[in-house]
């Protein structure tokens, strides 16, 4: 092994130096190898930028840090694969004390693919963002429902089509599933489901759609593989074996919204840009279109440029509207309207419309029968908050110029009260206030010119959706801190009522409904409602799917689906309930609804907490515990080295948290207690078997010989938590040696000392 040194200032805290270290891996070949050498720090904001030259023939890249020079143990920070040409590269890690001191490491070969080591390393695998659009279940089966395609708009026209993290075509289900990508999976049999392949993207973003019939188009944010600060468009081919990207198309800043209408794709992202003649740069949306009627060669078309915060969007076959917030009045809306009748995606900006206040969502948005109407919360009257609806003449873009947009009405309601849900349903819109009670009001827009209150009604609570439903509205909202939905009356515009409303949770309850209505399904067919929400009960923390009978006069709550995790999304098809998280897909036999019985279950994801490789294998450790700390089955897969995601075997070792594990020779030495610790294994060997573990710690040996295949071959579990010096080590036949973390979290193995 040789070293490098070299100094270069580095102010990290105060005064300070950076030692910089090549040191080379213990490998025979890697003398004749060029040695890496670090050519740059540079400190950006709260980060560290550290710029590595590697030489051909190096596989793996480790940056090092560690506190101050002789002291402190040196610890990996960064990792990247090479793929043996050599070149730069680029460390990015945060500014802390410990990386005062930095060195770097060569390996000439590595056991794990390079696919392994890019991609972000912390991401939460729930809802990523919040869009709008409902994809819902409707008729009875999993169908795609157009939330934003306005009623009346452009007739038989253009399809408009909202993105959504799963889409079903035929017997297949794709999913973008935040813990692992794109996800092609084989629902022809629900209880018997199957992935049949997965296009590796975690972390890269959940909005998706169809395009054609063997290509599906994902949105993408950067940040997962991507350089610089632009989203990406990428178009994947599925027809026939494992998904492939076919184009990456670059979408600058962050995608904040989309439509699919027809076959032409509208994106609207968040960037910045300078200013034409002067040194300043301005915020606003980028809209990008593109031309998808052949997936595979896809076209992009003349962008357009909107200064401003915001990432409303709604669409119809003829026009797109995109709303920002005014850049100096940051209360006000601007409504952007485009011209889209050109099916190959071309865009021409049509008129501005300023309105008094802020929209905040795309159901405050409609366009039927050549009139816009739009809601907006007004909070600078003087007077306090009131919500203001109003009413524009909007002719046909072929037909018209921008001069025959005119004002025809305007209603103000809600005085004091915050907007919350609204929703257009042919005459009338439904508008949702909030102060202390929630009223209901009913506005009938039959002459556009004179939009009046027709009635309204007064509850506890707010709504965040509402679904109508002809003489009916069914609405999910918020009640006293919990989930609640409500069954409304509204055949007598004049005198709503209440009819139901179901609870969910015991104390405390979220829905990602709440936020995005596509995860609320309404199966009027059925006469079913599903929901997913998490919440704490009498016994802890829950995440499921409550069933709701949807009667003609009122809401039944009937039984639940467990989940692990938190679950996504629910629907009806093939005479099943498809259940899906980021973790798996259920299918449900709910024909006693009181007591739905899982009949098929398919792991999608699962967490890993420890990882060992052992020869072609991977050895994949789940802790037990999940990110809100509830204990969940701690357990043991293998799976190909080059495939993790292919389970070939299991272990489950119950709900005791897994606290440390030590691989050694054919055995792998599993430590579970209730507090996570720390291992270091030396000396000691275990036999037999003490049944299943009811003690506060055990210890599980698993024999390795006949990988894939795990064997117990014994178990002991200690009478107590106390520090190993304070047991006797003939007592279990152990000579407990190291102590770590604040739990007796210990483990001894057989065949001489070694590192973790």
């Amino acid at each position: 092994m040789s070293t490098n040194f070299f100094r270069r200032g580095f102010g990290l805290w105060g005064v300070s130096w950076a030692v910089l270290a090549l040191m080379a891996a213990p490998e025979a070949s890697l003398s004749q190898v060029v040695q890496p050498v670090i050519t740059s720090i540079q400190l950006r904001g709260s980060n560290v930028t550290v710029e590595v030259n590697v030489p051909p023939g190096v596989q793996r890249v480790v940056l090092e840090s560690r506190s101050r020079l002789g002291s402190g143990a040196w610890v990996p920070a960064a990792v990247a694969a090479s793929d043996g040409a050599g070149g730069q590269v680029t460390f990015r890690l945060p500014h802390t004390q410990e990386s005062e001191l930095l060195r770097v490491r060569a390996d000439v070969r590595q056991p794990l693919p390079a696919a392994f080591y890019t991609g972000t390393n912390s991401f939460w695998g729930g809802p990523a963002s919040y869009p709008g659009g409902p994809v819902v279940a409707v008729g009875g089966g999993l169908e795609p429902y157009d939330g934003t395609t306005v009623p009346g708009a452009g007739g038989a026209g253009r399809e408009v089509v909202e993105s959504d993290i799963w889409k079903v075509k035929g017997d297949t289900l794709y999913f973008f599933n935040q813990y692992r990508g794109l996800q092609v999976i084989d629902i022809g049999d629900p209880d018997r489901a199957s992935v049949r392949g997965t296009l590796e993207l975690p972390a890269a973003g959940e909005q998706m759609y169809l395009a054609g019939s063997n290509h599906v188009v994902l949105l993408a944010h950067h940040g997962c593989g991507y350089d610089g600060e632009d989203s990406r468009v990428v178009i994947v081919g599925v027809g026939g074996g494992q998904p492939r990207v076919v184009r990456n198309l670059v979408v600058p800043g962050r995608i904040q919204e989309s439509r699919m209408v027809g076959t032409a794709l509208y994106v609207a992202s968040q960037t910045y840009r300078p200013v034409s003649g002067s040194d300043t740069w301005e915020w606003g949306t980028r809209v990008s279109a593109f031309d998808l009627a052949d997936p595979a060669m896809p076209v992009e078309r003349n962008p357009l440029w909107y200064p401003g915060y915001g990432n409303v969007v709604a669409a119809t076959d003829l026009y797109l509207f995109v709303v920002t917030q005014d850049p100096t009045n940051w209360w006000q809306s601007v409504v952007r309207l485009v011209d889209i009748t050109a099916p190959e995606g071309t865009m021409a900006p049509y008129a501005s419309l300023r309105l008094a206040g802020r929209v905040g969502d795309k159901f405050k948005l409609n366009y039927s029968g050549g009139v816009l109407t739009t809601i907006s919360e007004d909070t600078h009257t003087g007077s306090g908050v009131v919500t203001r609806l109003e009413t524009f003449r909007l002719p046909d873009p072929r037909s018209a110029g921008p001069t025959g947009l005119v004002k025809l009405g305007e209603l103000l309601l809600g005085a004091g009260e915050r907007l919350h849900a609204t929703r257009f349903d042919q005459d009338r819109v439904y508008v949702v206030t909030f102060l202390q009670i929630d009223p209901l009001w009913v506005v009938d827009l039959s002459e556009p010119s004179r939009p009046r209150i027709a009635g309204w009604v007064d509850v506890p609570g707010w709504s965040t959706y509402i679904e109508p439903l002809g003489e009916r509205l069914v609405t999910v909202g918020v009640e006293s801190g919990r989930v609640a939905v409500s069954l409304f009356d509204v055949q007598d515009p004049a005198r709503p009522s209440l009819l139901s409303r179901v609870r969910l949770g015991e104390n405390y309850s979220w829905s990602e409904a709440n936020n995005d209505e596509k995860a609320f399904a309404v199966l009027d067919d059925l006469g079913l409602i599903l929901v997913p929400y998490s919440g704490d009960t009498t016994n802890g923390w829950t995440s499921r799917v409550q069933l709701i009978d949807l009667n003609a006069g009122g809401l039944v709550a009937r039984g639940v689906i467990e989940h692990p995790c938190q679950p996504r999304r629910a629907a009806f098809a093939r005479n099943r309930i498809l259940s899906v998280s980021g973790w798996e897909l259920l299918s449900v036999d709910a024909t006693d609804r009181d007591h739905p019985v899982v009949r098929g279950e398919l792991a999608l994801a699962w967490p890993v907490d420890r990882l060992f490789v052992k020869g072609d294998y991977l050895l994949e450790i789940a802790a037990g515990l999940n990110g809100w700390g509830r204990q969940e089955q701690a357990s043991v897969r293998v799976t190909p080295a080059w495939e993790p995601n292919q389970v070939l075997s299991q272990l489950a070792l119950g709900t005791l948290p897994v606290s440390g594990a030590a691989l050694r020779g054919e055995r792998l030495y599993v430590v579970q207690s209730p507090s996570q610790g720390c291992v270091m294994p030396l000396d000691t060997t275990v036999e037999g078997d003490v049944g299943e573990p009811e003690a506060k710690m055990t210890l599980t040996v698993v024999g390795l010989e006949a990988l894939p295949e795990l064997r117990v071959l014994g178990r002991r579990r200690p009478a107590s938590l106390g520090p190993p010096w304070a047991a006797s080590g003939s007592r279990f036949g152990l000579s407990p040696i190291w102590w770590c973390g604040w739990a007796a979290t210990w483990i001894m193995v057989g065949g001489g000392r070694g590192t973790r």
